[in-house]
């Protein structure tokens, strides 16, 4: 069984496709810059010039899909996929502009550890888009992404709880606090976006059952 709007006819399997290479690439950027923290610069940039490119491959996405007949069902998930893909990119360009502005001193080991998980959770989705292209369940894969999902909110709940365990005693130390907590959420949206595109993934070859 192949799926109506990823058979050949259309251009949404090239696109998500393209959406998810490059979102894999500002992924392993990110790590890349917390790894050389605080000389992120470089990575940073090149975070920025993917986010972009994902902004165009949207924008295309949603023109291919005005001049596309398929179900109502269908446009609503190539329209939740879009957009989970952005968000996805929107949370690591936030991630790498607040390590880059916020002037912080040290990044947590919990930090590399979430970065790493984002990294492993992002390198899935090429494999399911391959898989639900074939009209297939995703299978052993959700295995894998419930685990590495649970590790990431268990380094989350760590880094949480050493910033607010901390006895700051200066209005800087306050700041710094501050800071990291808005740094974690967006780690947070970045992963919940992620994991949202691999359930739309899946609940598409369901509907298609």
């Amino acid at each position: 069984m192949r799926l109506s709007f990823f058979g050949p006819e259309f251009r949404f399997y090239e696109l998500f496709a393209a959406q998810s290479n490059h979102l894999v690439a500002a992924a392993g950027l990110l790590r890349e810059a917390i790894f050389r923290f605080p000389l992120i610069t470089e990575p940073g940039a090149k975070i920025h010039e993917l986010g972009d490119l994902m902004e165009d491959i949207s924008r295309e996405i949603i023109r291919e899909l005005s001049m596309t007949s398929i179900r109502a069902m269908d446009r609503e998930d190539v329209h939740e996929l879009n957009h989970s893909f952005i968000l996805s990119s929107n949370a690591v360009r936030g991630i790498v502009s607040r390590l880059g502005l916020y002037g912080l001193r040290t990044v947590a080991p919990s930090v590399h550890e979430m970065a790493e998980d984002l990294v492993e959770m992002v390198g899935q989705i090429p494999k399911i888009l391959e898989v639900v292209n074939r009209g297939q369940r995703i299978g052993d894969l959700s295995s894998a992404i419930s685990a590495v999902r649970k590790e990431f909110d268990h380094f989350l709940l760590v880094g949480l709880g050493e910033l607010y365990e901390s006895e700051p005693s200066m209005s800087a130390e306050v700041m710094e606090i501050v800071k990291w907590s808005q740094i974690y959420d967006r780690f947070e949206e970045a992963m919940d976006a992620i994991h949202r595109i691999t359930i739309i993934l899946d609940s598409i070859v369901l509907k298609g059952i």
